[in-house]
């Protein structure tokens, strides 16, 4: 039996559908095709929701509506938006958008700040109020509750405190309990790279003779994606190469040397094959393998509860830019323009000893 609209992406089958003129895809959870077509007939058959629909359902709708309407900001893509209002769903649970009320976004919010820096919650209910004023705007919702909660407040001191110093950036990775974790330390500290780049980093990203590792796409027009892997491509679809500074060419050319074996005791050897848990494929999340929750449960072990895989990113450039690096190359091995380098990571230290030049 086949179903219009069914697809398999990586190990999950997802179903196309058209909601009020709206193509949606819908994730069926599973990679059994029976079960893929069941749940496809029960959405074919269930029609569109037209009273108080679920968030999943207005978030595919208010993202496919800025998209045809132009109306994501140059640089920006719908995943962050859609990750964000997962982070809610998964939170409130993909209930009915009448039971999301200023208390449940409130608990939410307070349930954020106790994990996230307060930048990275900020810019989550930036776009948890577009979303909700989208859904007033069409007569969905009665009241924004998102306008009564009030952003968390970024104080002038929070970015300067969004980035490990030398001391501490050296005691995280030499403290690490086995060389996987120092892995994703050294690619967030000394390599700059974005958490989805440390998680889809793969071996032929490393160049030990030239010195650099490279965000590479994986795309189907490169041939760079084998059968049940999801596309990748670097924000802002820039590839960037990254100098390797000398612990991190001396880690990953020990690394690269000991690959993790398979079950068969085979190593992970192929240039394609990720350099952090390669054994690890496509479930359907956002994504491969989620390594949020280890890092964080590391940083709370060390006494370092402010630090994230952000935080990781914003110590790469700060310390450069501190120890005179020209911004310009900075922002070329982070992949951000000059003038977001120069907002959000060139950042001093509060004690600094230049300031007796004027003496």
């Amino acid at each position: 039996m086949k179903i219009k609209g069914l697809v398999k992406r990586g190990e999950i089958y997802w179903y196309r559908h058209m909601v009020d003129g709206i193509r949606l895809q819908t994730s069926l959870k599973t990679g059994d095709l029976e079960e893929a077509i069941r749940g496809a007939m029960v959405l074919k058959q269930a029609g569109p929701v037209k009273n108080d629909p679920r968030l999943s359902i207005l978030r595919e709708r208010w993202i496919a509506d800025k998209l045809a309407t132009d109306r994501f900001r140059e640089g920006r893509s719908p995943s962050t938006a859609r990750t964000v209002l997962r982070v809610l769903e998964k939170f409130t649970g993909d209930v009915p958008i009448s039971q999301v009320t200023e208390a449940k976004l409130e608990e939410w919010k307070q349930n954020c700040l106790a994990r996230l820096s307060r930048a990275t919650v900020s810019g989550y209910f930036s776009k948890v109020h577009s979303f909700f004023s989208w859904c007033k705007d069409h007569d969905v919702i009665a009241t924004n509750w998102a306008k009564k909660v009030t952003r968390p407040d970024l104080g002038r001191n929070d970015s300067r405190q969004a980035f490990c110093t030398k001391e501490t950036r050296d005691r995280l990775i030499a403290n690490a309990p086995d060389n996987s974790m120092r892995l994703l330390l050294f690619l967030g500290l000394h390599g700059g790279l974005r958490m989805n780049e440390i998680i889809e980093a793969r071996r032929d990203w490393v160049d030990l003779k030239g010195g650099f590792i490279t965000t590479k796409r994986a795309m189907k027009n490169t041939r760079r994606l084998r059968p049940g892997e999801r596309q990748f491509e670097p924000k802002n679809k820039h590839e960037r190469s990254i100098p390797l500074s000398t612990p991190l060419k001396a880690f990953l050319t020990e690394w690269m040397a000991k690959p993790q074996l398979n079950e068969q005791g085979e190593p992970y050897d192929s240039p394609l094959d990720f350099l952090y848990r390669p054994d690890k494929g496509y479930t359907g999340g956002d994504y491969r393998t989620p390594i949020g929750d280890r890092l964080r449960a590391y940083f709370d072990e060390q006494k370092c509860p402010e630090v994230s895989a952000h935080v990781m990113r914003h110590t790469f450039a700060s310390l450069l830019v501190q120890s005179g690096v020209a911004v310009f190359k900075v922002a070329d091995w982070i992949g951000d323009s000059i003038k977001v380098a120069v907002k959000h990571y060139t950042h001093l230290e509060k004690a600094d000893a230049d300031i007796n030049k004027m003496l």
